[in-house]
């Protein structure tokens, strides 16, 4: 929204409009359809097992991406030591690690809720609290402190919507006493969530109008990309878990706010929609994501291409063996596990060819250094990926800095 800044009467609820995009363009349509049918090919790239395992990465990506989008960046080495809850000493960091673990926490949860029950109301204002609350509940008094225009401090408490008038940029956010009126408006979205084109466009749409609510003093861009992974959940978006949205924005921060800042903006014209918002900015925000969200699942199906992606996980680990980082042999299993999802420790002694003492070498070694997992001393052995691994095994999914990999996301911070 450009020029001057204008205050807006609690009672106008109207002023969300259009709150869909009733007639897409069909380009879009198109566009969307495209984004379901390609994400839904990454369902079916790995056995159970093994898309478990990236799924777990990919949550730890989504993180990454969505606090960098924020301004937060955390080093991968300190994102790895506070999954084995190893904290820096030095404080603002020590905040950064736990602020990643806290975004992990939140998706976890939203994921465990809709997978219990899939029919919760995702647009009402009790769920967008539970997200922030679950999001800021184990943050640090640091992490929660804002200031606001006039250099008024304000603490921020979980699960609560705002107290106070704020402006972000030209932006001058809806009266905090007319929140209510406006989420009563808000939650029609949810007879739009669906796995087809129009569900998905809305998705997007709703992603802003969220924003442009702004109903939380902080974590509102968060909120809103955790909210949009709930909506394309509900709405059965196959292979989802597999790519993620913020890596996408994360690369073109300043277009994604730019795009969140034109459709801020007011109706132009006859030709520009019916509602008090533009239509044109609103399409435009909704294209700007799709095509990111497309381009992201493009970049993951690349990258996991089945017999590329495990031939390149057999070629690292013959290089290991060559020095002498693996024992001789270990590729070849490895390579097995990851076309299994699981191996018995006799098959580990079957498919080496070699002695049974030379297998068990080779299992040690995995359980050691982390190419594989199991839940007893007797038991299947189950590939996972070793941290040390993961840059050679997803190249260019993670920054500049060395790998990120998450072990037992479920934990919370305490």
């Amino acid at each position: 929204m450009n020029g001057q800044i204008k205050e807006l009467d609690p009672s106008d609820v109207y002023r969300i409009e259009p709150l869909t995009v009733d007639q897409p363009p069909r380009a879009l349509e198109e566009k969307s359809q495209q984004l379901i049918i390609r994400s839904a090919t990454l369902s079916n790239y790995f056995v159970p097992e093994v898309q478990k395992e990236v799924q777990g990465l990919v949550k730890s990506m989504n993180g990454y991406y969505s606090n960098l989008i924020e301004g937060h960046q955390t080093r991968p080495e300190d994102i790895e030591r506070a999954l084995r809850r190893d904290f820096s000493a030095q404080p603002k960091q020590k905040d950064l690690q736990v602020l990643h673990l806290a975004h992990l926490k939140t998706q976890t949860a939203i994921e465990e809720l809709l997978a219990r029950d899939p029919s919760t109301p995702i647009c009402q204002p009790d769920f967008l609290k539970w997200i922030h609350r679950v999001l800021y509940e184990d943050l640090p008094d640091s992490l929660r402190v804002q200031i606001d225009t006039k250099g008024k401090e304000y603490v921020v408490r979980p699960g609560e919507f705002r107290d106070h008038q704020v402006v972000v940029g030209n932006h001058l956010g809806p009266p905090w006493e007319s929140l209510d009126a406006f989420f009563k408006r808000f939650a029609a979205y949810e007879g739009f969530i669906s796995c087809t084109p129009t569900g998905v466009i809305n998705a997007m749409a709703a992603h802003h109008r969220l924003a442009w609510l702004h109903p939380f003093p902080d974590g509102n861009g968060r909120v809103a990309r955790l909210f949009t992974h709930a909506w394309l959940l509900k709405a059965g978006i196959q292979g989802l878990k597999m790519w993620t949205l913020s890596r996408g924005l994360a690369r073109s921060r300043d277009q994604y706010y730019a795009r969140l800042v034109a459709a801020d903006s007011a109706r132009s014209g006859d030709y520009d929609g019916r509602g008090a918002r533009s239509l044109k900015g609103l399409v435009e925000f909704c294209e700007f994501m799709i095509e990111t969200a497309i381009d992201q699942v493009e970049f993951m199906q690349g990258l996991l291409a089945p017999a590329t992606f495990i031939e390149r996980a057999y070629a690292y680990c013959r290089v290991q063996e060559e020095m002498r980082k693996l024992p001789a042999g270990a590729g070849a299993i490895y390579r097995d596990a990851l076309f299994k999802g699981k191996l018995t420790r006799g098959e580990v002694t079957l498919l080496s060819g070699r002695s049974r003492r030379s297998a068990q070498d080779i299992t040690k070694a995995f359980l050691q250094q982390g190419y594989c997992m199991s839940p007893s001393p007797k038991g299947e052995l189950f590939p996972t990926f070793p941290p040390s691994a993961c840059s050679a095994l997803f190249p260019e999914l993670y920054p500049a800095g060395g790998p990120i990999t998450v072990r037992k996301p479920e934990q919370t911070v305490r």
